[in-house]
């Protein structure tokens, strides 16, 4: 991946005066290629770079902004995010990501929308159903969480956060057996995909609920 980053500097110094507009599509994709390999804080400079070249490049605007959600710059991000879905408004990841962002930024109702949305773009991603699920539990509607969960799973079988949130969604209903199952679950995917951050956690929450 250094060497594709490397080709697309050596192509946005050569053609930068010449022709911006491919100047600008490879600070873009520079970008998206440090935001994969989580270099969240150099994304933004790189896209500054291609926006100042081509201000209406909306991948641009999509790639700094979800590099400033993870680094937990929401309000910037949703504004990004914004700019992008202006510029292409049928653009599923702005929509799905800023949902994420703004349900971080407690504005839950606007983020059901995004990824209503979302959703009626492309109703065959998972990540969509596990993000809204997330937002409706912390609205308490813990019935309509469990079903976007099961669309998740439905989707992906071996989906461990969409797992995990049918678990919290159970939970909360009191569904202790059903929870149970959902965090063993997820567990389980977890050790398999070596996620051991994630099944640490679950083997607390599950040991938790044991003590209840």
């Amino acid at each position: 991946m250094e060497e594709a980053v490397e080709k697309w500097q050596a192509i946005a110094v050569i053609t930068e005066g010449n022709d911006n507009a491919i100047a600008a599509r490879a600070w873009s994709s520079i970008g998206y290629l440090l935001g994969r390999q989580g270099k969240h804080a150099a994304v933004i400079p790189a896209c500054d770079e291609a926006l100042r070249l081509e201000p209406r490049l909306a991948g641009a605007f999509y790639n700094r902004g979800l590099a400033k959600s993870k680094l937990d710059q929401h309000k910037d991000a949703v504004e990004d995010y914004d700019e992008a879905l202006r510029l292409d408004p049928k653009f599923f990841e702005g929509y799905n990501n800023r949902g994420a962002a703004k349900g971080k930024l407690g504005r839950y109702k606007e983020a059901l929308m995004d990824f209503d949305t979302a959703v009626h773009l492309k109703a065959d991603d998972p990540e969509v159903y596990k993000n809204r699920a997330l937002v409706k539990r912390t609205m308490g509607q813990y019935k309509a969480a469990i079903e976007d969960c099961d669309k998740a799973i439905g989707l992906k079988s071996n989906y461990a956060k969409a797992y995990h949130e049918r678990g919290l969604a159970h939970l909360a209903l009191r569904n202790k057996d059903a929870a149970r199952q959902d965090f063993e679950k997820t567990r389980d995917l977890a050790h398999k995909a070596g996620e051991e951050e994630l099944a640490t956690l679950l083997e607390r929450e599950l040991k938790k609920l044991d003590e209840e």
